[in-house]
């Protein structure tokens, strides 16, 4: 079993350890001491990674003196009850018996005391694993990562080099940074959940692995210049083995190809099953008496709705197994006030671009009959056609291009260009110029409320309710039909919805 790095040192609070409820808790004591009173301990989830003097010092602007007071207060509480309100994460000691048996060294380089990390691996068993750990002083100093960073890679590389020890001579910054470690550093692995781990590899040219599993903000870890981002342990635990191919910033080519993967499965599944479904559809014709014939092609339009329900169906189902452990589906809590705002979002803006386009084509085109013919839906039964467009459709393309596509791009190229390049992608998508302007521009929406809220779900409703909104429009009375799609309304829906999609930013932004 061979690694891809020799020498890997993990922060420990976010990367080995789900320390949430000690920390703020012990933050919470602090703040109360110091006449400050936070009730909701999920508000101090910053916290947790950066050193205390400067969160206290950013989040509640505390002088210098005063954030010294505080996380005197802090240790109070942690060295007696918070340092033991703690957990292991799933599959760590699994993973660092995997990774130490590949013939690895191990260090543990956080910005906590050391004294409370030795405490906290002892407790939990793991400190057999590792063969250096690094924290702060509890006189602040070595608090900043570079600092910690730099004296676990001297103390790692001492154990290696038995000529070099530690606090001789070339054993200081300059050396790390030199020319001569060079072969060492490029086998040197850091492993965290913030983009202060990522700063501290930087620092001495290391390699950054991140955490997206711990505790960085939406965004942060995409933003950190890690070269890789581990949705799950099991995936780093890979990664770290071997077992996972990495995908290079550098190479665009893999990097499109590792992007595309889920496009081709969903076309390959969803169109081989289609053709399966509608071969086995004149089979039945071939093989059965005229009147069966007569009704097959009397119901041709629902039998083929029906496949694509199956097709999709199955589909969806296969890229859910086939990615649900490698790439985490976004799903942050939020509250069912927002699905309601969603739906009406989805509903606005779909009626308004759909009329936007539909009269700027008849402008140009000069011909509403054309319009209508391209953009007509095959007549099939209410309810299938609810079934198919608005439930089953929403689903199965939100998941591949909101959940694979735009995570696969987010996470190396950043949210910003994944909701402009998932949007030109789901246009493209869709085929015909009219329904593909119509695509992309909704499928900006749709990337920018995944991005906005870190909930896959939303924009899953939200494609629901346009779809379904769009669809049932048409099987109004006529009358009333006429009084939709008046031209001026295009502008209306359109407005409101972006009043909408405004309000909604402000409130999953906050």
């Amino acid at each position: 079993m061979n690694s891809r790095f020799r020498y890997v040192l993990f922060d420990l609070d976010g990367t080995l350890t789900d320390p949430k409820e000690g920390i703020c808790r012990s933050v919470q004591y602090a703040l109360h001491q110091m006449d400050i009173e936070e009730p909701d301990i999920d508000k101090l989830e910053p916290f947790i990674g950066p050193p205390l003097e400067d969160s206290f010092m950013e989040f509640y602007h505390m002088s210098k003196a005063d954030a010294e007071k505080a996380i005197a207060h802090y240790r109070e509480r942690f060295s007696s009850i918070g340092l033991f309100e703690n957990m292991v994460y799933d599959g760590i000691p699994q993973m660092l018996k995997r990774v130490k048996e590949a013939g690895c060294y191990l260090a543990v380089a956080s910005s906590k005391p050391e004294v409370f990390v030795k405490r906290i691996l002892k407790h939990f068993h793991l400190e057999s694993y590792f063969d250096v750990v690094v924290g702060s002083e509890l006189d602040g100093r070595r608090s900043k990562k570079e600092e910690v960073v730099e004296e676990a890679l001297m103390q790692l590389y001492a154990l290696k080099e038995a000529d070099l020890k530690k606090g001789q001579a070339g054993w200081d910054k300059v050396w790390l940074n030199g020319k001569e470690s060079a072969s060492l550093r490029n086998t040197t692995a850091m492993i965290g959940d913030r983009i202060f781990d990522m700063n501290g590899a930087r620092a001495y040219g290391l390699h950054g692995v991140a955490a997206a599993y711990g505790y960085a903000p939406e965004g942060e870890l995409e933003h950190s210049g890690a070269e890789y981002i581990a949705a799950t342990v099991k995936e780093l635990e890979r990664y770290l083995l071997g077992e996972e191919q990495p995908v290079s910033r550098d190479s665009s080519f893999l990097r499109a190809i590792y992007m595309l993967v889920p496009f081709v499965i969903y076309e390959l599944v969803a169109e081989l099953l289609t053709w399966f479904g509608m071969k086995l559809v004149d089979f039945m014709v071939g093989m059965g008496n005229g009147e069966l014939s007569l009704v097959i092609a009397g119901h041709s339009a629902t039998l083929a709705a029906c496949i694509r329900v199956v097709a999709l169906v199955c589909t969806a189902a296969v890229l859910y197994f086939l990615y649900r452990r490698r790439d985490v589906m976004p799903l942050r809590r939020v509250g069912a006030i927002y699905y309601g705002w969603t739906i009406l979002a989805g509903a606005l803006l779909a009626m308004g671009l759909n009329l936007a386009i539909s009269n700027i084509y008849i402008a140009i085109d000069g011909d509403p009959q054309r319009f209508a013919e391209a953009t007509v839906h095959v007549q099939v039964p209410l309810g299938l056609a609810v079934l198919l467009y608005a439930i089953v459709t929403p689903i199965a393309e939100e998941l591949l291009f909101r959940w694979l596509i735009y995570g696969r791009i987010s996470r190396f190229m950043g949210a910003p260009l994944a909701v402009c390049l998932t949007a030109l992608f789901f246009g493209f998508f869709h085929g015909n110029l009219l329904q593909g302007i119509y695509a992309a521009l909704m499928g900006i929406a749709l990337a920018l409320v995944l991005y906005w809220s870190g909930n896959f779900w939303l924009p899953v409703v939200f494609h629901m309710a346009a779809n379904a909104f769009v669809y049932l429009a048409s099987a109004l009375p006529g009358r009333i039909y006429e009084l939709v799609i008046a031209p001026f309304n295009s502008i209306v829906f359109t407005f409101a919805g972006l009043v909408v999609m405004a309000y909604l930013y402000r409130r999953l932004r906050q």
